[in-house]
């Protein structure tokens, strides 16, 4: 039987306690009635008053049974209903066995194992007290069975004290080795509890990492799963030990194949409705159930980006200085071809030249511009923008500034809500860098429509901006390059222009990137997090 924790007599764990009890009650009751009903124990139990003895019997299982049901319905209090039942069960005891022929009738142990119950449900004063009046009681019928009955022996004198002094021995020892209990109980339930708050910090910091994360039972079943490694395999939810081959077919071949060393190196993967391509690795985990498995998902693309991102800041700080140093000379070649352009003597033929140094000195110095406008540091004010209006605004303005028709751009916004926090110059910059190049392209090659689309993403999280041209398109030889700093296929171009809309992009929490598909032109997606106002 399990100690209560006497800090709060109305736990769980006493009233269980006491519900075993009465169930011990009832079914002691239920054996010594059948047992004296049946006849069997009729030379031992009830022998000095039979009459007596039954009624007793049948008194002791109807009160058990009262017990256990008012132990369910938990009223009255705990103390009061456990203090009850140890007391019935010492009155009801004793006068079994006074029935039965007195101490030499054996029935005294019952009564033992009642104060060692108490010993256990209350502790304390309260057990010490019905230890005392278990003795009392015992003895009391003893003294009385001599004195007014005429019967029994002073032998039994000492068997009656012998029970008494069994009562107050086993509640001290059932009250220290409680108490002991009590300690461990209490001690079991912090560590458990820390346990549960390292967990649930664990699985928090987990949720909170880019990082995507699996762990996988010895049986294949998934025990957790983040929810970055949701958003990279496109899954929303997920039923508590589902099995990984069903969750991601791609994952569990190369965990079978990992698990039997059949490749040295895993390979990436593309999951099934997601563009991303995935990296998993795995790692054992012992465990008291089995061999666990931990797979950590990482996005190919960030860690790309992470890397060019490295490369990039180095190169940014390194141009930055040149471009610094080239700006004065710069200037005075570029005033030297204005001042030559003026001279009177010059000839049509030198003019020429004069007018290329002019146009590449402005160039270069666009250029210049560029680099030294990077290497400051921005910044931003987010606002708050419902991209389908601000979208079908823009297309509105940007029709009138470069005095374009109706009908070379089209518009297609999401019937859901499209809202997201970016500064909203920032954002103009990178949508006049698209769709500027989208214009330009599309008519080198002919066309001149251009589609705007503005969508939520597959897992809602996000909200997508795409551009996209009727031109060429990119070559696949290119796409890596593409936004990379001074890289261009037009040669009057700078190269910056995608690099300076991708570093703004990113500066606000979205991703440019380019999607490459056949038989159509250039497209580029801006991704945004979503803004949930209802939440």
């Amino acid at each position: 039987m399990s100690a209560p924790n006497l800090s709060d007599n109305n736990s769980d764990t006493a009233w269980r306690s006491l519900h075993v009890y009465n169930i011990y009650r009832l079914v002691l009751s239920g054996l010594l009635g059948v047992v004296f009903f049946s006849g069997s124990g009729t030379n031992l139990l009830g022998k000095e008053n039979p009459t007596a003895f039954g009624i007793i019997v049948l008194t002791y299982i109807a009160i058990s049974f009262i017990s256990g049901f008012a132990s369910r319905l938990r009223f009255p209090p705990f103390e009061v209903q456990a203090f009850s039942a140890i007391l019935f069960d010492i009155i009801l005891l004793t006068l079994l066995m006074h029935t039965s022929g007195g101490a030499k009738s054996g029935l005294g142990i019952l009564i033992i194992v009642s104060i060692a119950s108490s010993g256990v449900l209350m502790g304390g004063k309260l057990a010490f007290t019905l230890a005392a009046v278990a003795a009392l009681t015992i003895l009391g019928q003893q003294a009385y069975t001599i004195f007014f009955l005429h019967s029994g022996t002073t032998q039994e004198y000492t068997q009656s004290g012998l029970i008494g002094a069994s009562c107050f021995a086993i509640v001290s020892l059932t009250h220290v080795l409680t108490r002991r209990m009590r300690v461990s109980e209490e001690l079991a339930i912090q560590k458990t509890q820390e346990v549960a708050d390292l967990t649930r910090l664990n699985e928090l910091v987990m949720q909170q990492i880019d990082t995507g994360f699996i762990i996988t039972d010895a049986y294949g079943k998934v025990r957790f799963m983040n929810n970055p490694a949701r958003h990279m395999l496109n899954i929303k939810t997920i039923e508590e030990g589902a099995a990984l081959q069903s969750i991601s077919a791609e994952i569990f071949n190369r965990l079978f194949d990992w698990q039997r060393s059949t490749y040295s190196e895993i390979p990436p993967f593309r999951s099934s409705g997601s563009d991303r391509e995935i990296l998993p690795k795995f790692s054992q985990l012992p465990g008291s159930t089995g061999m666990s498995t931990l797979i950590t998902l990482e996005d190919t693309a960030q860690l790309a980006q992470q890397t060019q991102q490295i490369k990039l800041a180095s190169l940014g700080r390194l141009t930055a200085s040149i471009a610094h140093e080239i700006r004065n000379p710069l200037s005075a070649i570029s005033h030297a071809g204005q001042l030559l352009a003026e001279s009177e003597h010059i000839i049509d033929q030198d003019r020429r030249l004069t007018d290329i140094i002019g146009k590449q000195s402005q160039r270069m110095d666009t250029i210049v511009e560029n680099i030294l406008s990077l290497s400051k540091k921005r910044e931003f004010s987010a606002e708050e923008i419902d991209l389908n209006n601000w979208v079908k605004q823009y297309v509105t303005s940007l029709i009138q500034d470069m005095d374009l028709s109706a009908t070379d751009i089209s518009v297609v916004t999401s019937k859901q809500p499209a809202i997201s926090a970016i500064d909203p110059t920032h954002l103009a910059q990178i949508m006049n860098n698209l769709c500027e190049n989208g214009i330009r392209y599309s008519r080198a090659a002919g066309a001149s429509s251009l589609l705007l689309t503005v969508k939520i993403s597959l897992d809602s999280t996000r909200v997508l901006i795409d551009v996209i041209d009727e031109g060429r398109g990119v070559e696949e030889s290119d796409i890596d390059k593409l936004f990379e700093p001074f890289f261009t296929t037009d040669a009057s171009g700078t190269g910056l222009g995608l690099y300076i809309a991708r570093e703004l992009g990113e500066l606000n929490h979205a991703h440019l990137s380019y999607i490459h598909e056949h038989n159509q032109g250039a497209q580029f997606r801006l991704s945004m997090p979503i803004v949930d106002r209802k939440s």
